[in-house]
């Protein structure tokens, strides 16, 4: 039974770190376009782009937690 659970978490860390990774390259897109268009965009763009970050912050914050909360459960 434990060598099942180890290779479940091990696939939930991999699957976790995808979209990581995935979001992280979002992430530093959005942060791209707002520092290039920074004097060229409408406010509006920029405010969205604002939250756009903030919200895709806190996602990777969330998907870093369960990753660590996972590698722990790896651990013992």
């Amino acid at each position: 039974m434990a060598q099942f659970n180890e290779e479940y978490y091990k696939q939930k860390v991999s699957y976790y770190r995808q979209w990581l990774t995935l979001f992280f390259a979002v992430e530093v897109g959005c942060i791209a376009w707002f520092v290039t268009n920074f004097n060229k965009a409408y406010k509006e763009f920029l405010t969205l782009d604002v939250f756009v970050i903030l919200g895709l912050t806190s996602v990777l914050v969330f998907l870093n937690l369960k990753i660590r909360d996972y590698i722990k459960r790896l651990r013992d």
